[in-house]
């Protein structure tokens, strides 16, 4: 089964989140860097200095949710990508792929089949096989590698697919 790796609900919230803290760190690194100034306006014996960590509430305050506003307005693309790659169909998917193909896109498609969840990736992607008492046999997998998973295994299989295809077209 194949799997986006965030629901499109899950790829708005984390943006949001990822922009709500990127803000807030830049007034952070912002009040740093004025004490860092002030700290070698006094060593030089100058007066003049910088404010910083005045008024931390409503800056960062306002920082996080300014940048939870952003984040939010600018995951719409990104809700949408990801809502509808969630509901493409396996035509939809398959006319995609050759019109990537036809377009010379194909790293392009590559890139977003790295960014897919194709298989476990704590489970090799070769199967083992045992006996069981009863002379039956028993298929099981053994641990994955950052090399040998079926995540990995899945992917390659696809994009030696798409190879075959584009050498089909």
């Amino acid at each position: 089964m194949w799997k986006v790796q965030s629901t499109p609900t899950r790829a708005t919230m984390a943006t949001t989140a990822a922009q709500a803290v990127e803000m807030t760190t830049f007034t952070a690194l912002d009040d740093v860097i004025a004490s860092v100034y002030n700290l070698s306006q006094y060593i030089s014996g100058s007066e003049h200095r910088m404010s910083a960590w005045d008024d931390i509430l409503g800056r960062y305050g306002s920082s996080l949710i300014g940048g939870a506003i952003a984040g939010a307005i600018g995951a719409k693309d990104i809700y949408k990508s990801a809502k509808a790659l969630r509901e493409m169909t396996n035509e939809s998917a398959f006319h995609t792929i050759i019109y990537m193909i036809n377009e010379d896109k194909i790293d392009t498609l590559f890139k977003a089949i790295d960014n897919l969840e194709l298989g476990n990736k704590y489970l090799s992607g070769t199967k083992q096989y045992d006996i069981t008492e009863n002379g039956g046999e028993k298929v099981y997998w053994d641990m994955g590698t950052k090399e040998d998973n079926q995540d990995v295994l899945n992917k390659r299989i696809l994009k030696e697919t798409i190879l075959k295809i584009r050498d089909i077209l």
